[in-house]
């Protein structure tokens, strides 16, 4: 569906000298200095895949996801969507995406929601005929009927995330790039806005771009993952293969009678003590069994309670960047 190949961007930046004479010399002779910030990226991403770019700051995440977007051309390189080179009918792709900012508002703050719709549906150039079909369908699946004559400015976050999600919905993209959506949302919300994503990438084929520091963002929307490094594309994996294989250890939480207890536990990487409910977690091994681990704790004995669970996301994308 969409086709990358040896895309490259760089910048020019302007060196800064130091001092008046550096100052002048700036103005009179300035030197630049290239800044690569993608080499060589080549990938496809197909109809219906959610791929989740993963990074750390200055990786060149952001840029991959502008340039997909054609919101930055590359300095060199080409995309293609459905065959075609975008550059061709660019209008035609740009009606094919949809962009939503966790940190920007598409929508005006003195403006009632139902005008928002009308400046959209004009904007895009959806029919009045069809835009009826699907605005009667967003308005029920995401519960706006009470939201449509209230300006932006009057509803809460996770009323407004509604609203940005009906607008970037409403002339039905292919693609839809997400750029740390649920930043400011708390869990509930955050829940809600993955099971509206997915309904909807779920009936229409459409395809998920997401860029998130938030790693729930990453392991909830995004079934392959990109991981740049430097403008590099380091790894092109699938979510699941990334988290078994660079998650080297598990967590066990062990549960005691007696509080004194939790400061005998010893030759192990402890990872949160509660001591309210007499519990220590601890970090292992995942090949560890809960036999094996018992053998080497001397007060295995008084151990009320044993759970194991997984490293989160986070700490897998952790250990990734150690072994590197």
């Amino acid at each position: 569906m969409i086709e990358l190949i040896n895309i490259n961007k760089s910048y020019k930046v302007q060196n800064r000298r130091t001092g008046l004479v550096g100052v002048v010399k700036d103005l009179i002779l300035p030197t630049y200095s290239k800044i690569d910030a993608l080499s060589n990226i080549n990938l496809r991403i197909e109809k219906g895949e959610h791929v989740g770019i993963v990074g750390k700051n200055g990786s060149g995440k952001s840029t991959l996801t502008k340039i997909i977007s054609s919101i930055l051309r590359p300095t060199s390189g080409i995309i293609k969507f459905e065959g075609e080179l975008i550059s061709n009918d660019i209008k035609r792709y740009k009606r094919s995406i949809a962009l939503m900012f966790g940190q920007r508002s598409q929508l005006y703050f003195n403006m009632a929601f139902l005008e928002s719709i009308e400046l959209f549906r004009l904007m895009y150039g959806v029919s009045k005929s069809d835009a009826k079909k699907r605005i009667d369908f967003l308005i029920e699946s995401l519960s706006l009927k009470d939201l449509l004559k209230k300006s932006i400015r009057e509803m809460s976050l996770g009323q407004r995330m509604r609203c940005e999600i009906a607008i970037i919905l409403l002339h039905q993209p292919k693609i839809i790039f997400l750029d740390e959506p649920t930043i400011g949302l708390d869990v509930e919300v955050k829940e809600q806005f993955y099971s509206l994503i997915k309904d909807y990438t779920n009936k229409t084929e459409a395809t998920l771009i997401l860029i998130s520091h938030d790693v729930s963002d990453i392991v909830n929307l995004s079934n392959r993952l990109l991981l740049l490094d430097n403008g590099f594309l380091k790894e092109d994996i699938e979510t699941s293969k990334f988290i078994s294989t660079h998650n080297s250890s598990k967590i066990v939480e062990l549960s005691f009678y007696n509080r004194s207890e939790l400061e005998r536990v010893k030759g192990f990487s402890v990872v949160d003590i509660d001591k309210l409910n007499n519990t220590l977690s601890i970090l292992v091994d995942k090949d560890l069994s809960v036999i094996e681990l018992l053998e080497q704790m001397e007060n295995r004995d008084t151990i009320k309670n044993i759970s194991v669970r997984d490293q989160d996301f986070k700490s897998v994308l952790l250990n990734y960047y150690r072994s590197k």
